[in-house]
């Protein structure tokens, strides 16, 4: 069913570490923004 690609599973392996990434730097940068307005 699959087949060996390297590219594809190259840009596959960038764009979900790309969700990751992005999905963690903006719950940090959410946390970070909700602690200073209750500390503000």
């Amino acid at each position: 069913m699959f087949k060996k690609d390297n590219k594809v599973n190259k840009k596959g392996i960038w764009a979900i570490g790309g969700l990751l990434f992005g999905a963690g730097a903006g719950a940090i940068l959410g946390i970070i923004a909700y602690n200073q307005q209750w500390l503000g």
